[in-house]
């Protein structure tokens, strides 16, 4: 049973993860939200309970970036932490019909963007060095946009992320959504700005194309993430710019994928 927060009222499930229960919510006479429990199963894991107060930090660190949902409220009561955040506009890109786009490569570069706010983000005390660490197709959301871009996109779900003052135990075990990660994540549980590159680019090459980078499934995924490049096929009507970008995107080794979104952003200008 999920319990709203004090001044919250329960509206319906959004999500069920595997320690993190999200339902959809809003304060009396107000705006909706979205708040986060650990799920009462995992209440007694100290990790779980971590990743949300985590990411709780984070998204106070990022406010203000114009890329994440902002948070409302978070703390802990009877039945443990809770997070509430602003319920941000967008539709996450799963839910956009494949190749739903006259302008890929300005949507490209929006999502670049955003993930450039998460990456540069600093404060009084310097760099945050936040790392999403499960970019997905379900926490990428865009929405239409005034201005010289057509969308803008924000970046949600960070409780699997690492900022400068810590993270998810690095003990090489995965955490995350598989089908996008990058090879060495899959290999070795790294969590790096180059991971959420690559991320990023698995999830526009299948929004672009309609071909998932990955095909296999269960223990024979694990395999293909971790020990065999992505098989790029040609993309009809795909600018040749955007091609090139994701190809750099989703390289294999990933010391030959850009260092930063900025350095794709520089290559798409």
């Amino acid at each position: 049973m999920f319990l709203p927060p004090a001044g919250f009222v329960l509206v319906h499930p959004i999500t069920a993860r595997t320690a993190i229960v999200a339902r959809e919510g809003s304060a009396p006479g107000g705006p909706r939200f979205f708040a986060k429990r650990v799920a009462s199963a995992h209440r007694g894991v100290a990790e779980a309970r971590e990743m949300l107060v985590r990411e709780g930090c984070i998204l106070h660190l990022l406010a203000g970036s114009g890329h994440t949902a902002a948070p409302v409220a978070d703390g802990a009561d009877a039945a443990g932490p809770f997070l509430v955040t602003e319920m941000a506009a967008g539709r996450p890109v799963g839910n956009l019909a494949i190749g739903s786009t006259d302008e890929p490569t300005r949507e490209l570069v929006a999502a670049l963007l955003a993930l450039h706010a998460v990456h540069a983000a600093a404060d009084g005390e310097g760099p945050l060095e936040v790392v999403h660490g499960d970019l997905s197709p379900e926490n990428l959301l865009v929405r239409a946009a005034d201005g010289p871009l057509p969308c803008h996109v924000t970046v949600v779900d960070f409780e699997l992320a690492s900022y400068r003052d810590g993270g998810p135990p690095q003990d090489g075990s995965f955490r995350g959504t598989l089908r996008y990660a990058a090879p060495e994540s899959a290999r070795e549980g790294a969590r790096t700005v180059r991971g959420d590159l690559f991320a990023l680019g698995a999830i526009f090459y299948e929004r672009f194309t309609g071909i998932p980078t990955r095909h296999r499934e269960g223990p024979a995924l694990i395999l293909e993430v971790a020990e065999e490049p992505v098989d790029l096929r040609p993309a009809s009507g795909l600018p040749t710019r955007v091609e090139g970008a994701l190809a750099r995107l989703l390289a294999f080794d990933p010391s030959g994928r850009a260092a930063s979104a900025k350095e794709v952003l520089d290559q798409l200008a």
